[in-house]
């Protein structure tokens, strides 16, 4: 079931921008529970709910975006 939900995170996450990912976590759960709901259905199991609640974002990232941000205040 972690590969799937790894599988379809890694296909969601870079469709949304960084702010996108974090005001918009239901989109990714829902594309988790379409997804991975369909895979394992075969199996037996059905999800019911998905939860996003940990996103981790590397620094550079973090770094590179506010970088962006001060220098848009300079302006």
């Amino acid at each position: 079931i972690t590969s799937y939900v790894f599988d379809v995170v890694r296909s969601e996450v870079p469709k949304l921008t960084i702010d996108e990912i974090f005001n918009e976590k239901g989109k990714i759960a829902r594309a988790i529970k379409e997804g991975v709901g369909e895979a394992i259905e075969e199996f037996g199991y059905k999800i019911i709910q998905t939860l996003v609640t940990d996103i981790e974002v590397d620094s550079r990232i973090i770094k590179a975006m506010s970088d962006i941000v001060a220098s848009e205040r300079e302006k």
